[in-house]
């Protein structure tokens, strides 16, 4: 059975640190690829149309079917595991924030916290447990208690600075996400 993981980047949309973690991955056994999410365009009307886009393209694959969302994209992650419980397997978001914050930020990012702290609060605690959190000692972009919402296992990593931590977390530190991701 094919395990497929999608990584789902955060605002600036593609870095080739995703592509590491592809290849990071793959040696694991998975079938990884980065799915875009357009964070660039900044409009919040486009949340639906964009959460929909990866909804349907998740629901073409067959298998097991694991995400990782990064920063901004962990949102999204958990928004499609919310919204595709029986599809997604498992996911784990890496310097995410999964509250809102306190400032002003991206508005496509602010409707995606938006219905993250909804499903979050409505989501049944065995779904909760398919999400890992992991994030640094100490992150300046995304404050680190904003990647620990009530209910969802978090992890964290002895790393400081939200790029370090992202590039760690997707390499060298790829084996906790794998190892969350193998449990059952």
């Amino acid at each position: 059975m094919t395990k497929h993981l999608i990584i789902i980047p955060g605002i600036g949309d593609d870095h080739p640190v995703y592509h590491k973690g592809v290849r990071m991955f793959s040696m694991f056994g998975y079938a990884p690829q980065v799915h875009i999410f357009g964070w660039n365009s900044a409009d919040p009307s486009s949340y639906d149309a964009r959460l929909q886009q990866l909804n349907s393209f998740v629901d073409t694959l067959e298998g097991e079917i694991y995400l990782i969302g990064v920063s901004a994209g962990g949102s999204v992650a958990a928004n499609c595991l919310a919204t595709m419980p029986n599809k997604v397997t498992k996911v784990a978001t890496l310097c995410s924030p999964l509250a809102a914050f306190s400032s002003r930020v991206n508005p496509l990012l602010a409707v995606s916290i938006e219905e993250t702290e909804r499903h979050l609060a409505e989501m049944p605690a065995e779904t909760k447990n398919r999400i890992l959190s992991l994030h640094a000692l100490y992150d300046p972009i995304v404050a680190t208690h904003l990647s620990k919402p009530l209910g969802v296992k978090s992890v964290t990593l002895p790393t400081i600075l939200h790029g370090a931590t992202i590039f760690l977390g997707l390499t060298i530190f790829s084996t906790r996400i794998n190892h969350f991701f193998k449990q059952r």
